[in-house]
């Protein structure tokens, strides 16, 4: 929610969130299983949001729709996937819910399917919002991950030509392959510690913020299953460098990654045997953190490989789809209301600095006029009727708290605490183990201990990878 919006005075005569929202939770209680059963059928759930009053516009091979007059504006991205049908299911639920107690109490939007940043910035004035939510996300053991942003991303090509047409191998001590100049370009990316070595290319990071990290070491716990599973699935026994789970988290959370996605030279046919490739060619794909952008990383990696002087026969082609990163701070207002109104529910969130995945959220934000935004949503087609549940009733608590203000909030949980006057600091004696100068550089001989804040009790793929 924007810091300028006028918060509702939800203490005036009438005001009946409370009651309202029990109405609600037995509703969806009620309704849930029907819903999960419309989640296969996109164009039916289109049709009954026309017959729950959504307006509809098509803009392109995207949807857009808009319901309720309330002051709170909300706005519900789904992005192309096989669970976005399931995910509007539960915010058709969710809408729906509220509808058969009365009116909405907020304007509520959604973006159904995929968005170019021209397509976003056309339509500023309909996306206008006061809060935005990413459907993007997952359930672990039924509590649901919250991300606070989504990391960018540049894809690369690098194209190598040194011959009108391959040659004999015999050839190879007198003529130029491209399969070397190739090899030593890619090589030319990283040391043998993994570093890389793109000259500033780490330059604007930060560490993670001290109340970000610590929600992240709470969530440990629920985390640690998944990455030992993840070992098991890829056939390994431990992460490079033999990472803990605790660092794994912070690597993969918060170093921006360089990957060779693909490679193409010669052909493993017999014609390609004992030959000397004319061309070669490789896909490479960033993964960045906040305050990274894909344009100037892409000059970076440019003015690199320029330096080592591969000559003209070195191609270097930005691919379409880049993507900046995007991240809201965990302090803020809309993402404290998000973590309570799951734990309101019975869900309390898993709180991820980041999601591992990209996607055009800082484009919406900017068309939406910039205000808060975080990724949650159910990240399968297929999902269990308490996990929709879940996700329909966290949605449906979360309508009336898009008002700017704490009155509504300490309306509907009068036990919530006060927000604190100022925000934690980090204490002097704990050690920063977030600066990523500890994380990147010569991993072989990091020393960390295992439990690195001390003992807390507490306790999901688009052009991307996983949520």
């Amino acid at each position: 929610m924007s810091e300028t919006s006028a918060p509702i005075q939800t203490d005036t005569p009438g005001s009946d969130f409370p009651a309202r929202l029990a109405g609600v939770d037995t509703w969806l209680q009620r309704e849930a299983a029907f819903w999960l059963k419309k989640a296969g059928d996109e164009q039916g759930l289109l049709a009954e949001a026309r017959a729950d009053g959504w307006q509809l516009k098509q803009w392109g091979k995207s949807v857009f729709g808009q319901v309720g007059n309330g002051p709170g504006r909300l706005l519900v991205y789904l992005p192309p996937g096989r669970a976005s049908a399931v995910n509007l299911a539960a915010l058709m639920a969710a809408t729906q819910s509220w509808q058969t107690t009365g009116d909405l109490p907020l304007t509520l939007k959604f973006l159904y399917g995929p968005v170019e940043e021209a397509l976003l910035a056309g339509h500023s004035e309909d996306l206008a919002a006061d809060a935005i939510i990413y459907v993007r996300g997952d359930y672990r053991r039924g509590r649901p991950l919250v991300s606070l942003g989504v990391k960018g991303l540049l894809e690369v090509e690098l194209r190598v030509k040194t011959m009108s047409k391959d040659a004999p191998s015999a050839y190879s001590e007198v003529m130029p392959g491209a399969s070397w100049l190739l090899v030593q370009a890619i090589t030319a990316l990283k040391s043998e510690s993994l570093e890389v070595q793109i000259e500033d290319f780490e330059e604007g990071l930060s560490p993670l913020p001290f109340e970000e990290s610590q929600a992240l070491r709470k969530a440990l716990p629920d985390f640690k299953p998944e990455l030992a599973q993840r070992l098991r699935d890829y056939g390994l026994n431990e992460y490079i460098f033999n990472l803990n789970d605790w660092l794994v988290l912070q690597t993969q959370y918060m170093v921006p990654t360089v990957n060779v996605s693909a490679l193409e030279c010669g052909s493993f046919d017999t014609s390609g045997r004992l030959k000397l490739p004319a061309t070669a060619r490789a896909r490479l794909d960033f993964l960045l953190v906040p305050y990274q952008d894909p344009a100037q990383v892409f000059e970076k990696l440019r003015q690199h490989l320029l330096t080592r002087e591969f000559g003209p026969q070195l191609e270097i082609i930005q691919l379409p789809g880049a993507f900046r990163p995007s991240h809201t701070p965990l302090t803020a207002r809309f993402v404290q209301d998000v973590l309570a109104a799951g734990e309101a529910i019975g869900a309390p969130p898993l709180v991820a600095p980041i999601g591992l995945f990209s996607g055009p959220l800082a484009a919406l934000k900017e068309a939406a006029g910039n205000p808060p935004a975080l990724c949650f949503g159910l990240g399968r087609s297929r999902v269990s009727r308490a996990d929709f549940t879940t996700q329909a009733r966290w949605l449906a608590h979360l309508f009336p708290l898009v008002l700017s203000g704490d009155a509504a909030m300490f309306e509907i949980y009068p036990d919530r605490p006060a927000p604190a006057a100022k925000k934690l600091t980090e204490p002097p004696d704990t050690p920063d183990l977030t600066d990523l100068s500890q994380l990147i550089p010569d991993f072989p001989e990091l020393d960390l201990p295992d439990e690195p804040f001390g003992s807390l009790t507490e306790n999901e793929s688009g052009n991307s990878g996983q949520s």
